[in-house]
């Protein structure tokens, strides 16, 4: 009996060194970088990167942008209409690099792996327009590389223009309070339709090897005639991640020293 109860402790307690679930949010309100509960794993600096299919009048393509309408210092990631272009993809899905995307890497400070069994993924999504006549539709697909290239992760995720709904007296600003520009929304008069795109399961990711994983974001945009939109995309949450290390030297020799001891007790 006494044998069985030192193993099962010993199991235990080495099990538990990876369980702490971790959260990463992107809330854009102090900078681009997510904000970790677990000091183990953190989120660079989101990237934006346009597609193939980007207009070349200039733009104010991706940037981290504050509305005259949201509480102070409630800042989101704005995206331009020319990032989001004007075409329905291949396939009918958005895909990195064809398609602008956004970018989120997490690293883990621990050797060892990522589980994503119980993990999931979430976001706000905005659009935007200023005109009551003209219907568009936004289209996203979530994306995870772990080393060996993007793979897509669920389906495709539509959010419709609003041109229905009462319109804001709205502009929008950088960071530090100067114009957006490139926004294309000139009249600042804007209907907006907001969609929370909540616990996109990543649970197929797994387990992974590793200390690092990104995710993307791709996203495009079609609409029936030539009036202004554009979008943004808010509050982006990868939670239950568990960080789980190699075992650490001293933690094996605990094993080995509590192995012997069992032996010698037989």
């Amino acid at each position: 009996m006494i044998k069985t109860t030192l193993l099962i402790t010993a199991s235990l307690s080495f099990s538990a060194i990876g369980l702490q679930a971790a959260s990463v949010l992107y809330d854009f309100n102090q900078n681009g970088e997510g904000s970790s509960t677990n000091s183990s794993i953190s989120g660079q600096e989101v990237g934006f990167h346009n597609g193939s299919s980007v207009a070349s009048n200039a733009a104010q393509n991706g940037t981290i942008a504050h509305s005259s309408t949201a509480a102070a210092g409630e800042n989101m990631f704005f995206i331009s209409a020319r990032s989001s272009g004007n075409h329905t993809p291949t396939d009918g899905i958005p895909s990195p690099g064809t398609e602008s995307y956004l970018s989120f890497t997490l690293n883990s400070s621990e050797s060892g792996q990522l589980d994503f069994s119980n993990a999931t993924f979430s976001f706000d999504a905005t659009a935007y327009n200023d005109t009551n006549n003209s219907s568009f539709t936004l289209s996203y697909q979530l994306y995870a590389d772990t080393g060996n290239g993007f793979v897509s992760i669920g389906d495709i995720l539509t959010l419709n223009g609003d041109t229905a709904a009462a319109s804001d007296s709205q502009t929008l600003t950088n960071t530090d309070g100067s114009a957006l520009n490139g926004w294309s929304l000139a009249d600042g008069t804007v209907r907006t339709n907001t969609e929370s795109f909540v616990d996109i399961d990543l649970s197929a990711l797994g387990l992974i090897s590793g200390d690092e994983i990104t995710f993307a974001i791709a996203f495009s945009g079609t609409r029936n005639n030539h009036s202004d939109y554009a979008s943004s995309i808010d509050n982006v949450n990868i939670s239950g991640i568990n960080v789980i290390p190699e075992p650490t030297s001293s933690a094996l020799l605990g094993l080995g020293g509590i192995a012997l001891l069992l032996r010698k007790r037989r």
